[in-house]
């Protein structure tokens, strides 16, 4: 987890660089009452929800997009649900889920619906949620943190170049990947 305040300044000034947005990451399973069979083949429950915290305030320029209903606004704790994932468990708009956290239960309202053909929604099986990073950062108790920046990069500039500047900048204190290649 990384701390943001530096770092940020450090990106967003740098050349080439058009934005920074941070995201926290955390694989938290929504709570649910959950019939226990004992002569299951596999037991267990799956796992393996994607709760992401993201900077919410330019919406048009998230990776994703709604099939219904409307993204978070920040400090509300809402939360834009996988429609799949939403089908499957008979999640609907206005719902509220609970995740176990470190420090408890975290609860977020469900504002809207990712559609799964496009972005996010179509990412990890549809077993994805969206909330505001500050939420995501209380939720966690990780204020001023986040797992990874994602950079867009200025139209005219060039990614390898601006990679090596930044891994040189940097230093081994950070990692610079494409997307391809840091997996889910």
């Amino acid at each position: 987890v990384l701390e943001l305040e530096d770092l940020l300044l450090r990106v967003e000034g740098f050349a080439g660089v058009a934005r920074a947005v941070p995201v926290l990451a955390s694989r938290s399973e929504p709570l649910q009452e959950v019939e226990v069979r004992r002569d299951s083949v596999v037991p267990g429950v799956g796992s393996g929800f994607q709760l992401l915290g993201r900077d919410l305030g330019q919406t048009d320029s998230l990776p994703g997009e709604l099939s219904a209903g409307r993204w978070p606004r920040p400090g509300e704790g809402g939360l834009a649900l996988g429609e799949d994932f939403a089908a499957t468990r008979a999640v609907a708009l206005g719902d509220t889920l609970r995740f176990a956290t470190p420090f408890g239960e975290a609860a977020f309202t469900v504002t809207g619906l990712l559609d799964d053909a496009s972005g996010l929604g179509s990412t990890n099986g549809s077993r994805i949620g969206v909330s505001a990073l500050e939420d995501v950062q209380a939720a966690l108790r990780l204020a001023g943190r986040a797992s990874y920046l994602e950079l867009e990069l200025s139209p005219d500039a060039s990614l390898s170049a601006v990679r090596e500047r930044l891994e040189a900048e940097l230093g081994e204190a950070y990692t610079v990947t494409l997307p391809a290649q840091s997996g889910d």
